[in-house]
């Protein structure tokens, strides 16, 4: 019998307020704010969890993978397949929208691409896609976050691996991975690092990075969408690689002010450079960089801070529950918005609105519940249910 991994309520209440923070950039319209280290707390989370002196021969290798898969993959593959299977449902049902007046409605400001009604055939092919962790389902876009880390950790466990020999191969990777980021940097353009499968691409790629790439590729025209995901991966390769060094060195920074205020600060001159334009690429990644470990310091000394009371625990086991969240929380938005619609008499297709749609404040509040609860609801039955099945 295998002994239980231990978990650490610091990382668990960290993933918590991580998670609350990606709520809450899919209800506030508009809203910047968590950008710079929502996603990066995650996989410096992920990297400081990793057990690399597990890894010391293929089969401690394939084992690994066959626990990601079952853990990760198959999960995503499984919701996804849902999501996409019901396409049609959804349509009916106003979830999905093929009505173009949802183009031109001014009070819905965040809608990427109309619907459509979907073939068996369709659906397989895009079943493959995902399958293939080249998409993910409407629905289910917030999962590209899910394809991006069985990327990393495959990659990661792979290099660990071939360098288990080496005394200091976590070392030698993030000086790979620092480089991949550093090269990146200069070539690729800037991107919303956080934005959903691309949909929102920010940059432009210069005369000389244009030169670079379509010399590499060998095309004319380079796609944003696959850009984003490239540089996201090297940039979310090497956040796990930092969370690595994080771990070697004891990284659990007690409540410390002068490191809180300087994390603070760090984080606002990002927002500022966002905001105003500041600065060229290279910087912007780099500080993008620092406004994660900025994050870390500030969601570590905050956990040690609460663990012992209320909120804590309650985020200990948000973050513990992090995955169902992730992959019911677009469809956990539609009943609030369902109710929302019927009392301010909206159109239907104001339930089509992605990731979600809400008049006030009022109501981004309880969209932010409804993601959390429902989505921790059906996953508490579900598990409650397969213990009895099991007894």
């Amino acid at each position: 019998m295998t002994e239980k991994k231990k978990r650490i309520s610091e990382i668990d209440i960290l993933k918590g307020l991580g998670m609350i923070t990606v709520l809450m950039d899919h209800v506030l319209i508009n809203n910047a704010f968590f950008y710079p280290f929502e996603v990066a707390l995650f996989f410096l989370a992920a990297g400081y969890c990793f057990n690399r002196d597990k890894i010391t021969s293929g089969k401690a290798l394939s084992s690994y993978y066959i626990k990601q898969i079952k853990f990760l993959y198959i999960p995503l593959l499984l919701w996804n397949s849902f999501f996409i299977l019901f396409n049609n449902i959804w349509l009916k049902l106003h979830i999905y929208s093929d009505d173009q007046l949802i183009l031109f409605d001014p009070n819905i400001e965040k809608f990427f691409a109309l619907d459509q009604h979907l073939t068996f055939l369709q659906m397989l092919k895009q079943i493959l896609k995902v399958a293939c962790l080249m998409t993910s389902s409407k629905l289910g876009g917030v999962s590209w976050f899910i394809r991006a880390l069985i990327v990393v950790l495959f990659v990661y466990a792979l290099l660990t691996f071939l360098l288990h020999k080496k005394e200091k191969s976590h070392v030698i990777i993030l000086i790979i991975s620092s480089l991949l980021f550093i090269i990146a940097s200069i070539i690729l353009p800037t991107v919303h690092l956080a934005s959903l499968d691309g949909a929102v691409y920010s940059g432009t790629i210069n005369e000389a990075s244009s030169s670079i790439l379509t010399n590499v590729i060998g095309e004319d025209t380079i796609n944003p969408s696959t850009l984003d995901i490239i540089f996201r991966i090297i940039f979310y390769f090497f956040m796990f690689s930092l969370g690595q060094i994080l771990k070697d060195y004891k990284f659990f920074l007690k409540p410390n002010v002068p490191a809180i205020v300087s994390s603070i600060l760090i984080i606002l001159l990002y927002g500022l450079c966002r905001l105003n334009d500041w600065g060229n690429d290279i910087f912007n990644h780099f500080l993008y960089a620092f406004s994660g470990l900025s994050a870390w310091i500030i969601a570590i000394s905050i956990a040690r801070l609460i663990k012992e009371f209320w909120i804590g625990k309650a985020l200990k086991y948000i973050g513990q529950n992090t995955l169902p969240i992730i992959f019911m929380q677009l469809l956990a938005f539609k009943l609030p918005m369902l109710l929302e619609l019927f009392i301010y008499h909206l159109s239907w297709y104001y339930l089509a609105a992605f990731p979600s749609y809400s008049q006030n404040i009022f109501w981004q509040i309880i969209l932010i519940l409804s993601g959390l609860l429902i989505s921790l609801g059906i996953h508490y039955i579900y598990k409650k249910a397969k213990r009895q099945k099991s007894i």
